[in-house]
């Protein structure tokens, strides 16, 4: 089986049942059509870029799914006839996909994702990353990149006075 997602944005003002309604349509849809869900996922109501249908914000579903072209024409036409869906896009992600690893998979992730989030950040502490750009074991202080009192460093003094000594000598060159 070939393996799809889809996002879709669905009118916001829907209520619960409405929601529930054609979230059960497009499910169903799927499974007469051959194909299996492998993760269903509500994004939730977010605001949108620009208005959509008078919209300004949006109902965002997230869908992944196996099964053939069929699936995804039929799809992608009660999408389009249905006006509950403001907007959708479908992309390919594998080809020979098992839907029943995919979702072994998946929801071994959320556990060990669920688990990581008791943990602390290893990246959050107090201590501040080194950088590579100072070079060859020079701190930021090493390299000269400390502010003066103004708050400029040497390098941008530099450039300034090089730009003040170009426009010097081309205006010079100028009234010759």
């Amino acid at each position: 089986m070939r393996r799809y997602e889809t996002v879709f944005i669905s009118d916001p003002d829907l209520s619960g049942d409405d929601q529930a309604q054609l979230f059960e349509k497009i499910t169903d849809l799927i499974a007469k059509k051959g194909g299996v869900i492998v993760d269903f996922d509500e994004w939730g109501s977010r605001r949108l870029a620009y208005e959509i249908k008078k919209k300004q914000r949006g109902y965002y579903v997230r869908l992944d799914y196996c099964g053939d072209g069929e699936v995804v024409k039929a799809l992608e036409n009660a999408f389009r006839l249905d006006e509950r869906v403001l907007k959708f896009m479908t992309i390919f992600l594998q080809d020979g996909a098992d839907p029943e690893e995919l979702k072994k998979a998946l929801a071994q992730e959320k556990t060990q994702t669920g688990e990581d989030a008791d943990k602390p950040d290893e990246t959050s502490g107090d201590k501040k990353p080194e950088t590579e750009s100072a070079g060859d074991g020079e701190t930021d202080s090493d390299a000269g990149v400390d502010a003066g009192e103004d708050g400029t460093t040497d390098a941008a003094k530099e450039t300034k006075a090089a730009v003040i000594d170009e426009k010097t000598d081309a205006a010079s060159a100028d009234n010759k």
